[in-house]
């Protein structure tokens, strides 16, 4: 089962001995998208305090709750949420404009993670092209190419068959 990241933001996320914080965000390694962290906002424990865990340590599976294999202690001295030169932010793929074929299809709306938070592949919305105002869910394999520097995607909808339209 795919997830949304979209929806899984500001999910609670316990602990072994208490409420951990809230999903902020995932991170990435940049050119895979192998994820590498949980971004956990710790909110009234420490206001405004992000620490980043290694994804392994989070069940990611919204109707058991989200789970750390961390106490409350523990989650206080992992790393703080800075900028990392190899790592790329879920959220920061939203808006990223989508290119098959050499012309632009839509922009990354929200990404499709899977439980053990790699990128199952990422939702695109349409605008003008072929389904305005329409979604459709691209799988992670057609992904060919990601430019930082001009915000682009490049996918490549022979390599991946299961397009799917997602609605409005």
């Amino acid at each position: 089962m795919a997830y949304r990241l979209n929806a899984l933001r500001g999910s609670c996320i316990t602990a072994r001995d208490g409420p951990a914080g809230l999903l902020n965000d995932v991170l990435f390694e940049q050119d895979t998208l192998a994820p590498h962290y949980v971004a956990i906002d710790q909110g009234d424990r420490f206001p405004g305090r992000r620490v980043l865990v290694p994804a392994a340590r989070v069940a990611l599976d919204p109707s058991a709750g989200m789970r750390v294999d961390l106490t409350r202690e523990q989650l206080r001295r992992c790393i703080s949420a800075d900028k990392h030169a190899r790592l790329v932010s879920g959220r920061a793929l939203w808006g990223y404009r989508i290119e098959a074929s050499g012309r632009p299809i839509g922009h990354a709306d929200d990404l499709l993670l899977n439980g053990d938070w790699s990128v199952a592949g990422l939702v695109a919305a349409t605008r003008d092209w072929l389904l305005p105002g329409r979604k459709l869910e691209i799988a992670a394999s057609a992904i060919v190419a990601r430019d930082a520097a001009r915000r682009t995607l490049r996918v490549d909808l022979r390599l991946e068959p299961r397009v799917q339209h997602t609605g409005r």
